[in-house]
């Protein structure tokens, strides 16, 4: 988890992934493995509708990679909307390795528009496109000097 926590916003107990498989400028592979640690486990399994925020958190860790290769920290993004989440399962079941891959359709640095998928091994469990926005450093601390002055 070391180097995820380099990309990622997020701290624990909020990092659902494990671990960074691979990123590039092409996509982003990352692994959870479904146990009791796992946040949202209850009952022997995860809601599949978490996979949405698998999914988010893939994305993050690209950001964030692409933000360490320039020099700059992880930001915060937010996540705009999802659509067509689909998911072959109800749950994912303990014990399960799911790798989620994120290929970004369009990105400009700020607006993004992402394919995500879940699989466990060889097979697609959940798909669904996702649209993000990382606000530039200026945008974030402005929101930031609202918030403080609402």
């Amino acid at each position: 988890m070391p180097e995820l926590l380099k990309y990622l916003p997020h701290r624990p107990p909020m990092v659902l992934l494990d671990e960074v498989i691979s990123i590039n400028e092409e996509k982003a592979v990352c692994r959870v493995k479904i146990s009791e640690k796992s946040l949202f486990f209850e009952q022997g399994h995860v809601p599949a509708w978490v996979g949405l925020e698998y999914i988010a958190q893939t994305i993050a860790a690209y950001a964030g990679k692409l933000s360490h290769d320039k020099g700059d920290a992880a930001s915060i993004g937010f996540l705009l909307g999802a659509r067509r989440y689909a998911s072959e399962v109800s749950r994912f079941e303990d014990g399960q390795v799911l790798e989620i891959e994120v290929f970004p359709n369009y990105s400009d640095g700020s607006m993004g528009h992402f394919k995500g998928v879940i699989r466990s091994g060889e097979e697609v469990i959940a798909e669904a496109t996702l649209t993000t926005y990382q606000p530039t450093p200026e945008m974030l601390e402005e929101m930031k000097q609202r918030l403080r002055n609402s």
